[in-house]
């Protein structure tokens, strides 16, 4: 097994390498990679929400108004938007909840029932 031997060697000599790592960088490097999906899973949501309400600042608001009128919609399209806005932020929050309670100063037990919860959240939304 001469291969072994030689890839022996190579790891022997690797212990001159000039790059180093300080605990704290190692720190950085294990919690970004353990939050950044729930981060952006919460940067989306948040956009979900926001977007949808900026565009109707730049819609017609009496002619929907009198379409609604037209169709007796008024309390059917008053209930869907209080239930999209209610159903929007209770996500919002459970992903805000979600992205904090992830830490790489978990067990490894507990951040992977974590991230499969968040999983689960992202699958109900």
């Amino acid at each position: 097994m001469p291969e072994l031997d030689n890839l022996k060697d190579i790891w022997k000599k690797q212990d001159d390498c000039k790059i180093t790592f300080s605990k704290d960088d190692i720190y950085r490097m294990i919690q970004r990679k353990s939050s950044s999906s729930v981060k952006w899973i919460l940067i989306i949501s948040i956009l979900e929400f926001i977007l949808p309400n900026v565009i109707l600042f730049f819609s017609d608001y009496k002619a929907t108004m009198e379409f609604y009128d037209k169709y007796d919609l008024n309390r059917e399209m008053e209930f869907y938007f209080a239930f999209h806005f209610i159903v929007i932020l209770i996500f919002i929050y459970i992903f805000f909840k979600n992205y904090k309670k992830i830490s790489a100063e978990q067990s490894v037990k507990k951040l992977m029932q974590n991230i499969l919860k968040t999983r689960r959240t992202v699958k109900y939304y």
